[in-house]
C-alpha cells in the first residue's frame, strides 16, 4: 500500500489507520548537521596538528638561537 491510500488494492477494504512507510524517512537537515559536525571536527584536528608543527619548529629554531649568542 502507498501512503495516503484509503482502500486496499487486493480486497478493496477501507484502511482505517494511516499507512506508515516501512523504510525510515531521511531528514536532509539532520544529515547536513551531521556532515557539518564532522567537518568541524576535521577542521579542529587540522588546527591542532598545525599548532603542534609550529610549536615543534619554533622550539627547534629558538633552541639553536640560544647557542649562537
Amino acid at each position: 500500500m502507498q501512503p495516503g491510500q484509503r482502500f486496499c488494492e487486493r480486497c478493496g477494504k477501507e484502511v482505517v489507520a494511516p499507512v506508515v512507510p516501512a523504510y525510515p524517512v531521511v531528514n536532509r537537515v539532520q544529515e547536513h548537521v551531521k556532515l557539518l559536525g564532522i567537518l568541524w571536527l576535521a577542521l579542529g584536528l587540522m588546527s591542532v596538528f598545525g599548532g603542534f608543527v609550529l610549536f615543534t619548529m619554533s622550539s627547534f629554531i629558538f633552541s639553536h638561537m640560544a647557542e649562537v649568542s
